[in-house]
This record gives structure tokens, sequence and C-alpha cells, in this order.
């Protein structure tokens, strides 16, 4: 809060503040501070990520508006994936996997596996490698947001597990 008092023109400091609110939970402080971050620097790639809170809360329009700051960029095909599910596109969500980046703690094996059928027999063994990879993260907002998406492929033990590390992880 003090880098807002001191600087309320930043971006740079409200995106902060907008950050650590979002780790604290609170999505409509830090969606407060991400539109005013956009209406201070609308074209700046590096507040991208204020599409998690606007995702969290259910608001696609403007997680899209962040998004768009890095259009085609390999962490926006990251985040595509979980946006299209929150608006319940699964098919939509099923395609834009593919231009996920691959490795086992963004979720595209797990993804894959999930959403479609003919691979889903590969799903346990996918989530579990998932799980340990998604365990080997520091980061909690990760491990959380892991969490929900094994818990939507119905790995709910492994959901469990990593949900509750991210909440002893803060």
């Amino acid at each position: 809060m003090a880098l807002v008092n001191r600087w309320p023109q930043s971006a740079e400091a409200h995106f902060a503040l907008g950050y650590v609110l979002r780790y604290a939970g609170l999505l409509d402080e830090a969606a407060h501070e991400c539109d005013t971050v956009m209406s201070l620097d609308p074209e700046n790639s590096n507040m991208r990520s204020c599409s998690w809170t606007f995702i969290q809360l259910g608001q696609s329009q403007k997680a899209i508006k962040f998004l768009d700051l890095d259009r085609g960029s390999e962490w926006v095909a990251r985040v595509t994936p979980y946006l299209l599910l929150g608006e319940g596109k699964q098919k939509e969500a099923r395609e834009s996997v593919n231009n996920m980046p691959s490795g086992p703690v963004f979720g595209r094996d797990l993804l894959q596996a999930c959403l479609n059928p003919e691979q889903g027999r590969q799903l346990d063994s996918v989530a579990k490698e998932f799980e340990s990879a998604t365990m080997a993260e520091l980061d909690p907002e990760r491990r959380y947001s892991n969490g929900t998406l094994l818990a939507f492929c119905g790995q709910r033990d492994a959901a469990l597990r990593v949900l509750t590390s991210a909440v002893k992880n803060n």
C-alpha cells in the first residue's frame, strides 16, 4: 500500500499491490488495482498476470484484455485453456491445449488426457506426474491452480493433497 500511496500514478505500484492482494485471496481488491493498472499503462505486457485475477472472478472479458497485452506468447498459451474452461468452452479449451508448452507442471499432458476421451486411459499416470511436478513447485499459487485442475479432471485425492499444500505454503 505504501508504494501506491507514494506513487499513485505508477502502474507498477498498483500491479504489485494487486499481485499481493490476489495471493491473499482478496480478488475484488486485486481487480480494482488491475483496473487501475490498465488505465495507467494500457499497453504494458508485464501486467498480463492480472488476467488470473479476472479468471478467478469469472470475468473473462477483463481477463482477455490483459492476455491481449502479450498475445502470441508462451505465457498466454499456458493461460488460455484455463480461461476457456472457466467459460465452459471445453471444445475450444481442448483445441487451445495444443498451443501450450510441454512440461508436466504446465498441465498440457493432463489437460489433453482429461479433455480428450480417447486419451482418458492415460489420465491416472499423467495426473501422478502432474501432481509430483506441482509439489516440487515453490509457488503456492501454481499449486492452487494445479490443484483445481486436478479436481476438474476428477483426480480428487491428488487435488486435495495439492490444494492442502497450497494452503500450508500460504
